[in-house]
């Protein structure tokens, strides 16, 4: 009877024990998570506004490169008129 006491005690102490270090390790996970979460959100937040200035610089490329061929579009249809009006005068020359 008594060997069953000390086997008891010792069960019970080791199950106290145990809890103990199940609740530290459940406090551990509990602040890692929320750390996980907290810098989850500032990765998030840095990736969103990483995107964000790639979707702007993105919109000034495009409209430099709208307007850049807007401008050479311009210069080639000069350069047809140029060629287009000394025709007409060559034309008009040879003509009279």
């Amino acid at each position: 009877m008594w060997q069953a006491e000390e086997n008891y005690r010792n069960a019970d102490t080791l199950r106290k024990q145990l809890e103990v270090e199940l609740r530290q390790v459940v406090v551990r996970l509990e602040q890692t998570e929320a750390t996980a979460l907290r810098e989850g959100k500032k990765a998030a937040e840095k990736l969103q506004n990483r995107v964000s200035m790639f979707s702007i610089e993105g919109f000034f490329v495009f409209a430099l490169s709208a307007a850049l061929t807007l401008c050479y579009v311009q210069f080639i249809l000069s350069r047809r008129r140029l060629h287009t009006n000394c025709w007409i005068k060559t034309k008009s020359r040879k003509s009279n």
